[in-house]
């Protein structure tokens, strides 16, 4: 039997602090893999406040990002014990994962050569590019 004092997940607030660093570890790498892809071969961003920063400015984009990253974990670190801290964490937590998934998806299909017809430096239309 596990000790409940042991166990990291034994208390609300150590299970929304794990949830939200693993929402900001995630949501980090997902500004990472779309500054890459945006600089590269482009992307077709479907989150339309990500794409409007994006054709305004890399930095506003990156900005904007992390803006809503540490709001999101700031909001939810600040409500730490509070039930409706756990449930946001979860599904901050879940919709990241979800994300990261996807773009297991599409690395994969890059590195096995879906997008290798695509011209250097040409964006295709609905794409995101700099």
């Amino acid at each position: 039997m596990i000790n409940k004092h042991m166990n990291i997940f034994a208390t609300r607030s150590l299970r929304v602090i794990v949830l939200v660093s693993i929402t900001v570890v995630l949501g980090v790498l997902d500004l990472a893999l779309t500054i890459h892809y945006m600089g590269t071969i482009g992307l077709p961003e479907a989150n339309p406040l990500a794409r409007l920063l994006a054709e305004i400015s890399p930095g506003l984009l990156v900005a904007g990002k992390l803006a809503l990253v540490a709001i999101n974990a700031g909001l939810l670190l600040a409500l730490v014990k509070q039930r409706s801290a756990e449930i946001g964490a979860w599904v901050s937590c879940i919709v990241l994962v979800a994300l990261t998934i996807h773009w297991t998806n599409y690395i994969a299909a890059d590195l096995n050569g879906a997008f290798s017809d695509i011209p250097a430096g040409k964006c295709l239309d609905g794409w995101t590019c700099f």
